[in-house]
């Protein structure tokens, strides 16, 4: 079947320069209806902006000398809108909140962009597994969590996503994680050549294999994209982790 088509307000408020903002907008795919907001300061009154009409926020501080008001936000947003799910913080040093974190490592503009994409292309993008809004809800509703995510990109002759999948999650750390794995969201991004439901099989194998003794809640999306050939195939894997 293919994934209910979801008409997504999605909000990145940026404390970040006007440069790496930018930088950040210019990443985002077209197909992620991304509203960019410069909220430099905190002053400015949340009920001015699209806040209210956001069925997700992200709010962008990897520039340490806006975190205080950065994070005055996150709660402001938390107490004004009453978020199912935390508003994600992307930061680019771990702090100490009450709240979604996820640290960018070296280029901000893309690991935002496929931070988002790995959220929510499962509920924007057609598959032939839809995910609904509700269960990123679930995913990222653990309070205070941290987000680590990983992904792979190759042809489907190449791909194997038992060994992949493992791959990743040595690459995010899994092993020294436990019990704290609350949830995970799977995202195995295809072209129209996805062979059905061998591929699905074989991703639900390997999500059984490496989170079994955890209690996290998982959720697989199967989108697909015309515009992938070749057999070309990538798998997104996003850890939340209870804090």
């Amino acid at each position: 079947m293919e994934a209910m088509e979801y008409n997504i307000r999605i909000l990145l408020l940026s404390f970040d320069d006007a440069e790496t903002t930018q930088q950040v907008f210019n990443a985002i795919p077209d197909w992620l209806p991304v509203n960019v907001l410069q909220f430099r300061e905190c002053g400015q009154k949340l009920a001015d902006t699209a806040i209210y009409d956001a069925d997700m926020v992200f709010i962008l501080c990897t520039d340490n000398s806006h975190l205080a008001a950065a994070l005055r936000c996150v709660n402001e947003t938390k107490s004004r809108y009453e978020y199912r799910s935390l508003p994600v913080l992307i930061v680019r040093e771990d702090v100490n909140t009450n709240a979604c974190i996820y640290r960018v490592k070296d280029n901000v503009a893309n690991e935002v962009a496929l931070l988002m994409s790995a959220i929510l292309a499962n509920v924007i993008q057609s598959g032939v597994i839809g995910v609904d809004l509700a269960d990123c809800y679930t995913i990222l509703g653990h309070e205070p969590c941290r987000i680590f995510l990983a992904s792979v990109t190759d042809n489907k002759e190449n791909i194997q996503v038992n060994n992949n999948f493992d791959q990743l999650l040595q690459q995010i750390g899994l092993p020294s994680f436990g019990s704290e794995v609350a949830g995970c969201i799977v995202t195995f991004t295809a072209g129209l050549d996805l062979v059905w439901p061998d591929e699905y099989e074989k991703i639900g194998d390997a999500v059984h294999t490496c989170l079994a003794e955890t209690d996290a809640t998982v959720i697989i999306g199967l989108p697909y994209v015309p515009e992938m050939l070749n057999g070309e195939r990538r798998l997104d894997v996003l850890l939340v982790l209870s804090a």
